[in-house]
């Protein structure tokens, strides 16, 4: 693009304005050069910008979101809101006063350069935030700025929202129908349900019951007691009932983008939907199940469901973005910096992050029941544990990452395995980590890219020479006054495959566990399941060239409480490559 060529040219003047997007009304706000650019229309009353770049968090969830301020000067020069000569008004008193609805509306950061004092827009990068606060004086405003991300803090949004319909009479442990109030409630808060429709179906909680709403006559719910693994009990008048959020057999870039959209409402406009979906495939194709039976902050809905599928968001402010990205092993390629010339003498630094480290994942899935503690080991069927043990003999010591899963299922456990490996080998080793500044004519790379680096300061521990590694960039940020890049960077290491990582990571195996005592396959609601449907429970396509896989546990006990009905029926599949495979370790 030509802010790519021109931020390269050394005979143009850096320039920076802002667009206020309000009411449908787009205020434009430059700053003062002398002159101004030819064909720039705006206040040239914009006295700075900050911009504090994002970060990313390797471990997952959000990381340090990118933010920014701007200081605009007061105008009296305007002719809005009836401000004439001989009686001015203050510019941003009126404004506020005409839109004080103005948190969370977007502001763009235009920052670019004005070769020949020409403005053209091509010659400027976009960064969209959005207004978090703003106070004025006489003097003028200053207008606090963060990324759309800042939508998802829990104070911002709970998911479920919170029901407050309640019980309008007494239930004992039996009863098949209950009556929300207040009177209307029904139809303004809880979805439709039909009897006929098992895809209208939901679940709601009262007290530490749930149950499943299999149909919904205005302010009268017909249920299923004692949903997953709770007991049927006797409730009261008032008690309240709580609709609950449901993700049956979901990808992973299906839950991320509901969480993010329809949990935190953030604009869809943010995402790249297509793209979420090819590294969620590419990187997670097994499915993930949860119940979430009370209002929960998005970000912590979040933060959770990355440790299950390894995975982290940052706002790219550049294409203003929020970007999917799975942990994963380092891409191949990529731009090379050397000490000698890309990197700005005095201007890099190197640290180790051995608090990153991870020798042992321990993985707590299969949870018993959602309404009990998340952390309660007791409340979990399985547990599943990645030792790296030359990470633990390298460095005299274990590391642990314990997870408790509700997003993995008891059958399930490909995810499990798939998780522990990505963060057993993505963190075997302390990382080390790089901050250097580049000259405009370096700065291909961005936040979230892979880089390969060479400095005098990181050596190979052998010849003692500079070692040319894999990093990845944590944080990017534009010096527009300078003409400099600033990064931070981590570097990519992924140790070796251990025992029990079972070709997860092989893009045409299929794994899937079988665990406990199973009578016929049954599912947590007691229906038979043949292979294929319990294949079909975990992964969401199949492809002739999939390698197959049932493995039953060494625990495991297969049968059936049916004299006339096998342990274990095939079902229907298409023809493989490789012909399905019953792994028996018992």
């Amino acid at each position: 693009m030509a802010y790519d060529n021109e931020r390269r040219k050394y005979n143009k003047s850096p320039f920076r304005f802002i667009d206020i997007e309000v009411g449908g009304i787009t205020y434009r706000f430059g700053e003062n050069l002398s002159p101004l650019p030819n064909g720039f229309e705006g206040e040239p009353t914009l006295l700075g910008v900050s911009m504090s770049a994002a970060q990313i968090d390797l471990s997952g969830g959000f990381g340090l979101r990118a933010s920014a301020s701007v200081s605009i000067s007061e105008s009296m020069t305007f002719t809005e809101y009836g401000s004439t000569i001989a009686n001015p008004r203050r510019f941003w008193a009126c404004w506020r006063a005409a839109n004080p609805n103005y948190k969370n509306q977007r502001i763009s950061v235009y920052s670019g350069y004005v070769p020949d004092n020409e403005f053209d827009i091509s010659n400027f990068i976009r960064r969209d935030y959005i207004i978090d606060t703003f106070a004025w004086a006489k003097d003028g405003v200053q207008i606090s700025l963060v990324d759309p991300l800042k939508l998802a803090n829990n104070n911002n949004a709970k998911y479920p929202l919170e029901s407050t319909g309640f019980l309008s009479l007494d239930i004992n442990s039996v009863v098949t129908t209950a009556t929300l109030a207040p009177i209307g409630i029904g139809d303004d808060e809880y979805p439709a349900a039909s009897s006929g429709d098992s895809s209208t179906w939901y679940f709601v909680r009262i007290n530490d019951e749930i149950m499943q709403v299999t149909n919904r006559a205005s302010d009268t719910l017909t249920i299923i007691r004692g949903q997953f693994n709770t007991i049927a009990s006797e409730h009261n008048a008032d008690d309240t009932v709580q609709y609950c959020l449901y993700y049956d057999t979901q990808t992973a870039s299906e839950i991320a983008y509901d969480l993010v959209v329809n949990g935190a409402g953030i604009d869809s406009s943010y995402i790249n939907q297509t793209a979420w979906d090819a590294e969620s495939s590419a990187n997670f194709p097994n499915t993930y199940d949860a119940i979430i039976t009370e209002p929960t902050g998005v970000k912590d809905l979040i933060e959770e469901f990355s440790q299950s599928a390894p995975h982290y968001y940052y706002y790219d402010e550049r294409v203003n973005k929020i970007q999917f990205v799975a942990l994963k092993p380092p891409p191949v390629g990529g731009q090379l910096l050397t000490y000698e010339g890309n990197l700005l003498r005095g201007k890099v630094a190197a640290g180790d992050d051995q608090d990153a480290r991870v020798s042992t994942v321990v993985m707590y899935f299969g949870i018993f029941n959602p309404v009990k503690d998340l952390d309660e080991t007791s409340n979990y069927r399985q547990v599943y544990i990645r030792e790296d043990s030359d990470s633990v003999t390298d460095y005299g010591s274990r590391a642990y990452k314990v997870i408790y899963s509700r997003w993995i299922s008891n059958d399930g456990k490909t995810a499990s395995v798939l998780a522990a490996a990505r963060i057993g080998r993505r963190f075997a080793s302390a990382p080390r980590n790089l901050s250097y500044e580049l000259d405009a004519k370096d700065a291909e790379v961005w936040t979230g890219d892979g880089v390969r680096v060479t400095t005098d300061l990181i050596l190979n521990d052998t010849t003692f020479d500079p070692a040319e590694l894999t990093y990845q960039v944590i944080s990017a940020k534009e010096n527009i006054s300078m003409n400099t890049f600033s990064y931070k960077v981590s570097e990519h290491t992924y140790g070796p495959a251990v025992a029990g990582d079972d070709d997860v990571e092989d893009s045409d195996v299929r794994l899937i566990y079988i665990a406990g005592d199973q009578d016929r396959l049954k599912d947590d609601n007691g229906n038979t399941r043949t292979l294929r449907e319990l294949y079909d429970d975990r992964y969401l396509t199949i492809s002739a060239s999939y390698d197959v896989r049932f493995i039953i546990e060494p625990s495991a006990v297969v049968g059936s409480s049916d004299g006339t009905a096998h342990a274990i029926e095939t079902g229907t599949f298409p023809e493989l490559t490789t012909p399905i495979l019953i792994d028996v370790r018992g």
